[in-house]
């Protein structure tokens, strides 16, 4: 059976079994792997267990500029794995480059 339509899924003489119906079941099955996985920004409520950064009142506007750039990192990394390929892999390696750049810069935990 086809775990994507639960089609019956033909079975060859010889070579490994296959597992889906169709190509067209077998490149859904890999799009929901790819996005089932996923960078979610970091909660607003761990944002206040940055001590080195919200320590001072002057310091919160870094700490909320810190927060807006781990969403937009998540915001960049979700379409990396769903849009078509000319723009995501765009979206992924920007995405990929401003979380590494905050975890540089900015470590947590």
């Amino acid at each position: 059976m086809c775990p994507v339509c639960n089609a019956e899924v033909g079975r060859r003489p010889r070579g490994r079994p296959r597992h889906y119906c169709s190509p067209r079941c077998r490149q859904a099955a890999y799009r929901e792997r790819r996005t089932s996985w996923s960078l979610d920004p970091l909660p607003t409520e761990q944002v206040s267990l940055i001590p080195s950064i919200k320590t001072a009142g002057t310091d919160e506007p870094v700490a909320q500029a810190i927060l807006e750039a781990r969403m937009v990192t998540g915001a960049l990394l979700r379409p990396g794995t769903v849009a078509r390929p000319q723009l995501a892999w765009r979206c992924a390696k920007a995405g990929a480059e401003l979380r590494d750049s905050l975890e540089k810069y900015f470590p947590f935990g």
